[in-house]
């Protein structure tokens, strides 16, 4: 953690402005910078930065950016300079990466105790500080002018005004703005401690709070990044059950299911979470018949005395605690014309889907047909299955086959057969091939059936006839 963070001690000690001390590489030249202390370029008199705002005697505070990291100092009277002079203790930051900004707050406090009353300038002594902060990866840092070259113009400064200790942490955290792209150092006073007449450009846009959101291994928010007025939510994953969803409205505050250092809002684990899994089975309901559809919104259900979630596709869950103490489930399903389904289904055994297959109802009917009103069939005994449109159609229509049907006194349906029958297309293509059978051998059994009644009526007759016809 601490190959992040460097420290600096910059001000006026022993009638000279210099870097007194730098953590962790000691700054063995005031105008010649190594790589690693590179980062220090930016550091300037705290006199020129304190002055540009501050009443004499009051204490601010100043940050900024560039292509090495965030940099966050305190400036203050140095009560070690004869003189009266100024000190300024810099927390510096590795780019991409963002402490909490009570944190940040804290840091300055402890640093420039140790560094500017006492004068404890040991690594360890420092270590003894930022040893504890936490450190996050983030893509969000101040957004300054990178690479500018100082050296061609002078360089821009603004300033924010703050009200109370947790105004000045708000802001050291959330460093982000838009409003301060336009500057390349931003001083912040405590409100009262600013001069009048300020040259400085004043910032008054309000602070835009934001997160960056990290995943763990079981949780996953449905977005990277969010303003804090913004609502999100997580989902936790459990191996065997359904995703559960949380939604997490703002205001944002450390709860049951993430943690906010900083600007990053960490999500919980799910062993840390008390999250409700339940896992859902759906049903496959079909005809026994055919293995075709059943139209589910025509079904009623009970597991287990409950009703399933008839909104979509007839859902039922049990929550992972049901699930300890259910198995085996008993199952009844009632749907119009069919008989009645009861069973059971082992739930350790069956992954997502419980198939039903129903028995429609058979209804037994007398059918006589009548051909043109002179020749009528016998009584014919069939059973119709109640869910095909032959059925709707004698039970609603007076229809049979596409023919007139009514039903006679004698619960007997009287279907009435034109002379010149023509076919009727009106109901399934199966149906009418499997009534046309049935038509056929009434017509075959009736047409015989006449011939012979008319050959016992006539057999004289017909047999005078035969005898004439051959002399």
């Amino acid at each position: 953690m601490k190959q992040y963070i460097k420290v600096d001690l910059y001000g006026q000690f022993d009638d000279d402005t210099k870097h007194e001390f730098t953590y962790p590489s000691k700054l063995l030249n005031q105008y010649s910078f190594t790589e690693a202390t590179a980062w220090a370029k930016s550091i300037s008199d705290p006199r020129s930065l304190h002055g540009k705002l501050c009443k004499a005697g009051a204490d601010c505070y100043v940050i900024w950016g560039n292509e090495y990291g965030n940099y966050f100092s305190y400036i203050t009277r140095n009560s070690r300079d004869s003189r009266g002079g100024m000190a300024m203790v810099t927390f510096f930051v590795e780019r991409n990466h963002i402490c909490d900004g009570k944190d940040i707050y804290e840091v300055l406090n402890k640093l420039s105790r140790k560094l500017i009353v006492s004068g404890d300038y040991s690594n360890e002594s420092v270590e003894e500080v930022i040893n504890d902060i936490a450190v996050y990866t983030s893509s969000k840092c101040i957004p300054s002018k990178i690479n500018k070259n100082t050296t061609i113009s002078e360089p821009t400064y603004g300033y924010k005004v703050f009200a109370n200790e947790e105004e000045l942490i708000d802001i050291l955290t959330f460093i982000a703005q838009e409003g301060y792209a336009s500057y390349d150092k931003i001083i912040l006073a405590k409100d009262g401690n600013a001069k009048n007449n300020i040259a400085i450009q004043h910032i008054t846009s309000p602070l835009c709070k934001y997160y960056n959101i990290y995943d763990t291994q079981d949780a996953q928010a449905n977005c990277r990044f969010i303003n804090a007025q913004d609502s999100f939510n997580i989902t936790y994953r459990k191996e065997g059950f359904d995703n559960a969803v949380i939604s997490c409205t703002a205001p944002h505050r450390n709860c049951e299911y993430y943690q906010i250092k900083g600007t990053s809002l960490v999500l919980n684990d799910v062993s840390k979470v008390d999250v409700v899994f339940t896992k859902t089975w759906y049903f496959d309901i079909r005809k026994s018949t055919d293995n075709t559809c059943i139209d589910e919104s025509l079904v009623e259900l009970t597991v287990s005395g409950r009703i399933p979630d008839r909104s979509n596709r007839k859902l039922i869950r049990f929550t992972e605690a049901e699930l300890k103490t259910l198995s085996v489930v008993p199952i009844i399903a009632s749907c119009p014309h069919y008989h009645q389904y009861e069973g059971e289904v082992n739930l350790t055994t069956t992954n997502s889907q419980i198939q039903i297959k129903m028995e429609p109802k058979k209804l037994k009917i007398r059918v006589q047909f009548n051909f043109d009103n002179s020749i009528s069939s016998g009584l014919v005994f069939m059973q119709i299955d109640e869910t095909t449109k032959i059925y709707k159609d004698l039970t609603q229509s007076d229809r049979f086959c596409g023919y007139r049907a009514r039903l006679d006194f004698n619960n007997v349906y009287q279907v009435d057969i034109p002379k010149n029958p023509k076919p009727v297309r009106d109901y399934d293509y199966n149906d009418y091939q499997k009534w046309v059978k049935w038509l056929m051998v009434v017509l075959i059994i009736s047409f015989v059936a006449a011939v012979g009644v008319l050959s016992v009526l006539y057999w004289s007759e017909i047999t005078s006839f035969i005898n004439n016809l051959f002399k």
